[in-house]
């Protein structure tokens, strides 16, 4: 486990690809509010320092992925986050001989 809090949980399989789940478990729907947003700001942080990992898979734990977010600021700037970490991510898998640019994708 890479890391785990209330609605977001990022694991690591054997080849090195971490998967990013959204489930707000306490709520009816998958929405992100202030809240979520602060923990995907922590996730990132934490698949930032890990440079052994070579890909990252985002997923949601329910049928939909999210329904939308409580728009303001903060949600486009944890939009931003994911992307820099996908960045960072695909640097960390070229420098060490893993996926090419172009094999890494989100899902």
């Amino acid at each position: 486990m890479l890391y785990q809090d209330h609605g977001i949980t990022v694991t690591r399989n054997r080849d090195d690809i971490a998967t990013l789940t959204f489930d707000l478990k306490d709520k009816a729907i998958n929405t992100l509010s202030r809240s979520a947003i602060q923990e995907l700001r922590a996730a990132v942080k934490a698949l930032q320092v890990n440079e052994a990992l070579r890909g990252l898979r985002i997923t949601s734990a329910r049928d939909d992925f999210s329904v939308g977010a409580y728009i303001s600021g903060a949600a486009v700037l944890a939009l931003l986050s994911m992307l820099i970490a996908v960045s960072v991510l695909r640097k960390h898998a070229q420098k060490s001989g893993g996926m090419t640019a172009e094999e890494f994708s989100c899902q």
